[in-house]
């Protein structure tokens, strides 16, 4: 610091260190706040962040399955992004676990498969598609598609559907959310490869499973491979892993 008459003010170095001390208190700041949390959710307290595709039917599954195997009563926050926004908030701190599609750039990330979904044809139900058991993927080359926005993982899965089945695709929109991609088929703008989930069952739309593709999507859990997680975080993970381990044993 240095007087500037009656004042002080800070010096270049100390305008510097200033940036530093901000943001050590934040860092403080979050420690406490999930202390908070511990205390206020005495049994535990787990972030989880997912991929709209199972927010509605395997990780709420999951969270009951495990809450009563330990008999506790643990407190879930879940928050919902693109695979890329979850990893980022992974390494941010602001997730404990994520359910999302793994990035193999990712090296700081340890991804298990956990499960794999299924891939269909999504139409208008006025479409003539729309009765059919089946649907080849290269018989969507004429129609017109809306495609997910490079932000989505499932851009990466459609665009390699697309390229093995030797499709030049028509796009008639994009859009990053798969709620609001069922809309614009539910409007007539297009159909769209997408992966089967409760989330996106609705009037006015025909959902066919996908034939004609060796490409599978598969959820993996996401975690930072040398940090370590709270006690409870912890466990919820190996039931994870343990669950769908026992479940594809029991598949074969």
């Amino acid at each position: 610091m240095k007087k500037r008459g009656r004042n002080i003010a800070l010096t270049k170095q100390g305008k510097h260190y200033l940036e530093y001390v901000k943001a050590a208190l934040s860092e403080l700041e979050r420690g406490n706040d999930y202390l908070r949390k511990e205390h206020a959710m005495a049994e535990g307290y787990i972030d989880l962040g997912m991929v709209t595709s199972v927010e509605y039917d395997m990780v709420p599954q999951w969270i009951q399955s495990f809450c009563s195997s330990i008999n506790k009563h643990i407190f879930f926050s879940c928050k919902t992004g693109t695979s890329r926004q979850l990893v980022n908030g992974l390494k941010d701190n602001q997730f404990d676990l994520i359910f999302c599609t793994a990035i193999s750039s990712e090296t700081q990330i340890e991804f298990v498969p956990v499960f794999q979904q299924l891939l269909v044809a999504a139409v208008p139900a006025s479409h003539r598609f729309a009765s059919r058991k089946s649907l080849h993927i290269q018989e969507l080359e004429p129609e017109n598609i809306v495609i997910h926005t490079r932000s989505s993982s499932m851009w990466d899965i459609t665009s390699q559907i697309y390229r093995e089945a030797g499709i030049t695709v028509r796009a008639a929109g994009e859009a990053e959310e798969d709620r609001t991609i069922i809309g614009m088929i539910r409007a007539g703008i297009g159909c769209a490869v997408m992966t089967d989930s409760p989330g996106i069952h609705t009037e006015g739309v025909a959902l066919i499973p996908l034939t004609g593709t060796s490409i599978k999507r598969y959820i993996s859990i996401g975690y930072r491979k040398e940090q370590a997680r709270p006690y409870m975080a912890e466990l919820f993970r190996r039931h994870i892993i343990k669950t769908c381990a026992a479940a594809d044993c029991q598949s074969k």
